[in-house]
This record gives structure tokens, sequence and C-alpha cells, in this order.
């Protein structure tokens, strides 16, 4: 289900889809940030049709790099500082179990 969720650490609103209902309350995917969150119903509204558009962010991988151990948080934090808010251009090599290979 589509929805605005109010994202716990800055109490904006941004586009999710409800992933998990249990009795505490829902799981969210923010779509155009790929981040999940754990939330009250009363966390959540109805999302415009003007606002029901296509993600802006997909799951990915770079395509070709073989991943010996998960990254710790120092590194996926210089990783995610490394593209100074730089536009980039990324090809799909394959789609396999719903993630996208870039390179």
């Amino acid at each position: 289900m589509e929805c605005a969720a109010q994202y716990h650490e800055d109490g904006k609103w941004y586009r999710a889809e409800v992933t998990e209902i249990t009795p505490d309350g829902v799981t969210v995917n923010f779509v155009d940030y790929g981040n999940t969150q754990k939330c009250k119903v009363s966390d959540l509204r109805a999302l415009p049709e003007t606002l029901s558009t296509s993600p802006f962010a997909f799951r990915c991988c770079l395509a070709r790099i073989r991943q010996t151990r998960a990254w710790n948080d120092d590194e996926s934090a210089h990783f995610c500082s490394v593209d100074g808010g730089m536009v980039h251009d990324a090809t799909v090599v394959k789609t396999e179990d719903g993630i996208n290979h870039i390179r």
C-alpha cells in the first residue's frame, strides 16, 4: 500500500510503501531512499494521486564486484560521502532476484 509516512529522525513526510503489518504497527519502506522504519498507523497518511509515481530509488549493486564481507558503518558512510552530490549515469547489466546490477 502506497502512503506518506513520517520519518522519525527529521519529522518530515516521505513517500512510503507498507511492507509489514503487526499488532504493534507497521513497517514501511521509503521508496525514494530505500530505508525502512517501524511506525504507528497514526504516522501514515494517504498519498495524493499526484505523488503516486514510480520510485526514485531502486535496489542495486555494483556489477562484477565480489563482496567478501559486509561493510562496517564507517565504510558505508565513506562510500555514501564520496559522490559529492554529483549526478551519475548507470547502466543496468542484469537484474537478478529483483536487484539491478549496474556499472
